[in-house]
């Protein structure tokens, strides 16, 4: 039996005189746990109720007052110990004046394999500064080295890379600003790997390795395959009725690419290029508007050299903007005596600058 334990900082929550407000504290450990609010060290009064949620445990005062402001104290216990946390509750009569933030996009429930890599993308819009913050199972989320908390202008992204069993539940997203606060919430579902029989050691713990069933389906799902994948490859499955298996032959073929390849595309970490047999194959990862264009191929031997060329068309997202100038470039002579080139750039995702000197 584990004691219980409160988890992080709780951040002081405000409401209006009248109106409700709820603390939750996270609390990890084994339940049944009995709790004891109180507050100076006096018990409250029936305005005040507690209820067990989703990962902690909830507060709610109704009718709040102004005397209600200051430090609530919460004790937690049960038979292998106890833990104490405290909140702060602020009954203010202020008001901004702002609107509280609005999400345009709104998180959607989502299905993924283990493994694989996923993001949550909201759009928010808000009259003044916004402090957004994630949750995952009522507990606030932070970044971490398979999580990256993104803003790109009015989207916020929160992108989990190789997702695992532990990452399944109710994702949520909350807004707040001065004139209030909103959330959103989704729930992702994570298909977990069950691969029967015994596993060669060395596919144990490659990133670039993924073991996923669906169903009756197994996969294993190689990225990048590299020449030291070439061999036999062995899927075992075995239950109390006995034990089958069947094998297959990874040929792996080495880059051999022929002719003048454009210097832009050698070095760059999201093109390879890759020959099988006859045929030869430029694969692009995540493109950009600057992939647009003409992309020509050429081949060449001691007999002659021939090409052959495709357009590629890049469809731009409608949340996207071009840049567009709404100040023009203009030389301002500081009173340092220095030249200072400005103007003024909006778009979204954020435009990037690049500077030039006659051509």
């Amino acid at each position: 039996m584990e004691p219980p334990a409160f988890g992080g900082d709780t951040p002081a929550l405000s409401v209006a005189p009248g109106g409700t407000a709820t603390l939750l504290i996270p609390l990890a450990g084994t339940p049944p746990f009995q709790y004891e609010w109180s507050r100076a060290g006096a018990s409250l009064d029936s305005r005040f109720t507690v209820s067990e949620g989703a990962g902690g445990v909830r507060l709610t005062v109704t009718a709040a007052r102004e005397q209600d402001g200051g430090i609530y104290t919460l004790q937690a216990s049960n038979a292998a110990g106890r833990d104490t946390a405290r909140v702060r509750l602020e009954v203010t009569d202020e008001t901004s004046g702002d609107d509280p933030p609005t999400f345009v996009r709104r998180l959607q429930d989502l299905t993924v394999k283990v493994g694989t890599r996923t993001r949550f993308l909201v759009e928010i819009l808000s009259s003044t500064d916004c402090k957004v913050t994630w949750y995952r199972n009522e507990r606030r989320l932070l970044e971490a080295e398979r999580v990256s908390l993104v803003r790109d202008g009015n989207f916020w992204c929160c992108d989990v890379a190789c997702v695992s069993v532990d990452d399944a539940g109710r994702w949520t997203c909350a807004a707040e600003n001065r004139g209030g606060r909103a959330s959103c919430a989704a729930h992702l579902n994570v298909l977990a790997v069950n691969v029967l029989g015994t596993t060669h050691p060395g596919l144990l713990g490659v990133e670039r390795v993924s073991l996923v069933r669906d169903g009756n389906f197994w996969c294993c799902d190689v990225a990048c395959v590299s020449v030291d994948d070439a061999g036999r490859w062995t899927c075992a499955a075995e239950n109390r009725g006995g034990r089958a298996s069947c094998a297959a032959h990874l040929n792996v073929l080495a880059v051999n690419v022929l002719g003048t390849t454009h210097p832009g595309l050698l070095g760059v970490e999201r093109v390879s290029l890759v020959r099988d047999g006859n045929f030869w194959c430029c694969d692009v990862a995540c493109v950009s508007v600057d992939d647009a264009g003409r992309w020509t191929c050429a081949a060449e031997n001691r007999g002659g050299r021939a090409s052959c060329a495709a357009h590629l068309n890049v469809l731009v997202p409608k949340a996207y903007k071009r840049p567009e100038f709404v100040e023009e470039l203009r030389a301002i002579l500081t009173e340092q005596g220095t030249v200072s080139l400005e103007c003024k750039v909006v778009g979204v995702p954020t435009p990037v600058l690049r500077w030039f000197k006659v051509s």
